[in-house]
């Protein structure tokens, strides 16, 4: 059977090929825009990442506020038509940022991005989803004060290979300085000086990450860039 290829766009811009599209298209695999991708007025700010589930259902990330006029905190899923997905609900009591998104096993989504919470429960800029978008809370320890890092994560990677396989790579622009931590109380458990980190002990099934820093020194945005295209 002919196999039909296309491909979901998201950026900053208003329109695609003169036709009104904010910031989310889709495109026949020659090009043209498909029409039937129905997005009404689109998302009120930049999309961040797009990122398809296997059965073809689209995650969006950004600093989106709404989508086709619907309130819609950073974080949505659109169904293939491009209609938003009633049954994926996020919400926070601040903004939600989302840089990065990852498909793990069982349908879990590990997200990374600049928020403090996810639905009320405490995750400071990386968290892990159920396919419902409630927060999966056996990954770490969100009891605590602080769960996650006190720093902007703009890139996470899911290993699925290898000797670091069911591990977590997330990497930020800036520079962590604490991982599962509460800020009012240190001497912090996990002080970290590097702007990459590995997460591990992580699997779907056993909770509890720890941080591992590595022993590269801080490396620059282009260092980083370049590790980032080695990962895509």
């Amino acid at each position: 059977f002919p196999v039909t290829i296309k491909v979901v766009v998201g950026g900053r811009f208003g329109q695609f090929s003169g036709v009104s599209r904010n910031r989310i298209c889709r495109l026949n695999s020659n090009g043209t825009l498909d029409t039937g991708f129905s997005v009404g007025t689109g998302f009120n700010n930049i999309v961040n990442k797009v990122k398809i589930q296997p059965d073809n259902k689209i995650l969006v990330g950004g600093v989106f506020t709404t989508y086709s006029g619907t309130s819609t905190q950073g974080l949505v899923r659109l169904n293939t038509n491009g209609t938003k997905d009633t049954s994926f609900n996020v919400s926070s009591l601040s903004p939600i940022y989302i840089y990065d998104i990852e498909i793990l096993p069982s349908n879990k989504i590990l997200v990374s991005g600049e928020f403090g919470d996810i639905s009320g429960v405490v995750a400071s800029n990386i968290v892990i989803l159920n396919s419902d978008g409630s927060v999966y809370e056996n990954f770490g320890d969100q009891s605590q004060n602080f769960f996650g890092f006190d720093y902007i994560v703009n890139k996470s990677r899911y290993i699925t290979s290898g000797s670091h396989s069911g591990k977590i790579i997330s990497v930020s622009y800036g520079e962590f300085s604490c991982f599962q931590c509460d800020l009012s109380s240190p001497p912090f458990p996990y002080p970290l000086g590097d702007s990459i980190v590995r997460l591990t002990d992580f699997s779907v099934v056993t909770p509890t990450p720890t941080a591992t820093q590595t022993n590269t020194p801080t490396p620059s945005v282009t260092n980083i860039l370049a590790l980032y295209r080695d990962w895509e």
